[in-house]
C-alpha cells in the first residue's frame, strides 16, 4: 500500500485500514478526536500476538484499557498465504506441483487448527482490554476475481481448479471466524467481539491470475505494482483497498464510531425474586456513541439473568458451576466481574431508545431471591420496582433465601 513506516520489514503503511478509519472519523459528521496505534507486521502469525516475532516484542504488549476499539486481521500467514499466492497465482512462479500441496496444507489448517488459535488470540486481547472495548475481527477478501482460473497438471488434461478451491478456502475461513466470535460471545455472555467480513466489499476488485489486465484492482499486483524486492506485499490490499476496508468498517453497525469510554460507570445494586420474575427494567436514551451495560451476580455460583432489549431476547448471563466457592456473597462487583465463578454479562446497545428488561433466568440452588449489580456507560432511567442502591462507596448487599 506504500508509505511504509515503523520497524524494518513490517511493512506498516500509512494507508492501512486502521489509519484510514481514523481519517474518516476525525472529520464530519463524526468529528472524533482519535489516537491509533498500529502494531501489525508483515509475516506475523497468530503466535506473534502473544509471543515474539523474531526480535519484535509480542503485539499484545500494545493492548491496554485505554482503547475503545481494536481491529485485527489474523490467520492468513498461518495458512501460508504467501506461498499460495506465489505458487498458485503469480504468473512467473506458479506451478501445479508446488500449488497443490500448499492448498492441502491450508485446508488442514483451516479445518483443524485455525479455530483454536483464533480463540486463543481473541481471549488474550479481551484479557488486556477495557470491558467496554469492542474487538473487531476483520475478514479476508477472496484472492481471485475469476471463478474459472485453473492450473494444468503437467502435460495431462487434468487441472487444479485454483479459483474454486481458493474461494472455498475463503468461505471456510470466514465461517471459522464467525463461529469463533459467536462462540466466545456466548461463552462469556458478551457482545465484545464482532466479525466484519470483506469478501463482498472487494467483489469485482480482486486480481485475475489468468489476465494481463487487472483494472479496478484493490490489491498489490505482482511486478506491475511491486517488484521482486517487495514480494511480501503482493496480493495484499493496496491503498485503495485499505480505504475501502475502512469505509466498510465505518458503515458497519457493529463498529463504534464515537467514544464509548466517557463514563466512570459506577456500579448499582438491585434485588430480585424467583426465576421468571422481572429483576430490573431500564430505559436508556442512547446517543450516537452507543452504550455498554454490564451485569454481575452478587452470589457465587449465583443466579442467571436474561436481557431483553425492546422485546428482543439478548444473551443470558454466563452459566457457572460451583467450583469450590461455597455460598459466597460479595459487595465488590469489580472483583466478581473478573471471576469466572460469578455469573456475568456485557451488552452493547446502539443509538436510540432502549427499554431493557432484566429477567431472572435461574435462581441459585435453594434460593428464591437475591442481589446483583449493574453499570452502564450512559445515564439510564430505572423503571423497576426492585430496590436500587448506588454501590460506588461499597454498599453492602444481603441475600434472601
Amino acid at each position: 500500500a506504500g508509505s511504509y513506516y515503523g520497524p524494518r520489514g513490517c511493512r506498516r503503511s500509512a494507508h492501512n485500514y486502521g489509519r484510514e478509519f481514523e481519517r474518516i472519523v476525525e472529520v464530519a459528521p463524526y468529528a472524533q478526536r482519535s489516537f491509533v496505534e498500529v502494531v501489525a507486521c508483515s509475516g506475523a502469525e497468530t503466535s506473534s500476538i502473544g509471543g515474539w516475532q523474531g526480535d519484535r516484542s509480542p503485539q499484545i504488549d500494545a493492548v491496554n484499557a485505554g482503547y475503545d476499539l481494536i481491529f485485527l486481521t489474523i490467520g492468513g500467514n498461518d495458512a501460508n498465504f504467501a506461498d499460495i499466492a506465489k505458487y498458485c497465482l503469480v504468473r512467473a512462479t506458479r506451478s501445479y506441483d508446488q500449488c497443490g500441496p500448499r492448498l492441502i496444507e491450508a485446508y488442514d489448517f483451516i479445518q483443524n487448527t485455525y479455530s483454536g488459535r483464533l480463540a486463543y488470540v481473541l481471549r488474550l486481547i479481551r484479557g488486556r482490554a477495557d470491558w467496554r472495548t469492542r474487538i473487531v475481527l476483520v475478514g479476508y477478501p477472496f484472492l481471485e476475481r475469476s471463478d474459472d482460473f485453473r492450473l494444468r497438471i503437467g502435460s495431462t488434461n487434468q487441472y487444479i481448479e485454483v479459483a474454486q478451491i481458493l474461494r472455498d478456502l475463503g468461505r471456510r475461513a470466514n465461517a471459522v471466524q464467525r463461529s469463533v466470535v459467536n462462540r466466545l460471545n456466548d461463552e462469556a455472555a458478551t457482545d465484545t467481539f464482532a466479525h466484519v467480513p470483506m469478501t463482498s466489499v472487494f467483489r469485482g476488485h480482486e486480481l485475475m491470475a489468468g489476465s494481463w489486465i487487472d483494472e479496478g484492482r484493490w490489491f498489490v499486483e505482482p511486478i506491475a505494482d511491486a517488484g521482486l524486492n517487495a514480494i511480501d506485499t503482493w496480493y495484499h490490499p493496496n491503498a485503495t483497498g485499505h480505504r475501502q476496508e475502512a469505509s466498510a468498517l465505518v458503515s458497519s453497525a457493529l463498529v463504534p464510531k464515537y467514544d464509548l469510554n466517557e463514563s466512570t460507570a459506577p456500579w448499582q445494586s438491585f434485588s430480585f425474586g424467583e426465576a421468571g420474575s422481572r429483576a430490573l427494567t431500564l430505559r436508556m436514551e442512547v446517543p450516537r456513541g452507543g452504550a455498554v451495560v454490564q451485569l454481575v451476580d452478587a452470589y457465587c455460583p449465583g443466579d442467571r439473568f436474561t436481557v431483553v432489549d425492546n422485546g428482543t431476547v439478548r444473551r443470558t448471563t454466563t452459566d457457572v458451576a460451583n467450583v469450590g466457592c461455597g455460598s459466597l456473597h460479595t459487595s465488590d462487583p469489580n472483583a466478581a466481574i473478573g471471576d469466572a465463578n460469578w455469573s456475568r454479562g456485557t451488552y452493547f446497545f446502539g443509538p436510540g431508545t432502549h427499554r431493557v428488561l432484566v429477567r431472572v433466568a435461574r435462581n441459585a440452588s435453594g434460593t428464591t431471591s437475591g442481589d446483583a449489580f449493574f453499570r452502564s456507560t450512559r445515564r439510564v432511567t430505572i423503571e423497576s420496582s426492585s430496590p436500587i442502591e448506588d454501590t460506588t462507596d461499597g454498599a453492602q448487599n444481603h441475600r434472601g433465601t
